[in-house]
């Protein structure tokens, strides 16, 4: 799991902090010990803190949502008061993903929305854990937007269209 030189890395990195904080000895001395004798059933003491990588298609399932979701913001911010009056502002709102069972869309939406702030106009105060999954209402709004050449100013009529599925 570890090579030989990625432990004796740790291994320093464990010794350094452990004389900038002696207070924590306890802490970083079992680790030191880990990886000293390569003791690999405890290598998830020092390494399950560190998830898997992202996979790949799942930021770009969320860019494409989150595009999808500004494109419906923007141009609903220019429709005028009547037209706007066919939709309740939470339609237009990004809802987010099921934290349970949309895990990394949920975690990555939320670093890209809140944390990294790219879509911090796509913001809401309710979070975005929508307690349901979303994954596949999302792909048939993606459809229609595609269809639609990925407009970024869409009608009142082609944003219910989307809305709809």
């Amino acid at each position: 799991m570890l090579t030989k030189s990625e432990r004796v890395i740790l291994l320093n990195q464990f010794r350094i902090l452990k004389e900038l904080n002696p207070s924590d000895r306890d802490y970083y001395d079992p680790k030191i010990e880990i990886l000293e004798n390569g003791y690999t059933p405890y290598y998830d003491e020092i390494l399950g803190m560190v998830q898997e990588d992202l996979p790949e298609h799942v930021s770009n399932e969320v860019f494409s949502i989150l595009n999808l979701y500004r494109a419906i913001h923007s141009s609903y911010s220019e429709l005028d008061d009547v037209e706007k009056s066919d939709f309740k502002e939470t339609d237009i709102r990004f809802k987010g993903f099921d934290m349970n069972e949309e895990y990394d869309h949920y975690t990555f939406a939320k670093y890209v929305v809140e944390g990294y702030l790219i879509y911090q106009d796509l913001q809401n105060n309710s979070g975005y854990n929508t307690h349901r999954n979303t994954l596949y209402k999302y792909g048939q709004m993606l459809q229609v937007w595609n269809e639609l050449d990925k407009k970024t100013n869409l009608s009142k009529d082609e944003i219910k269209r989307i809305l709809s599925q």
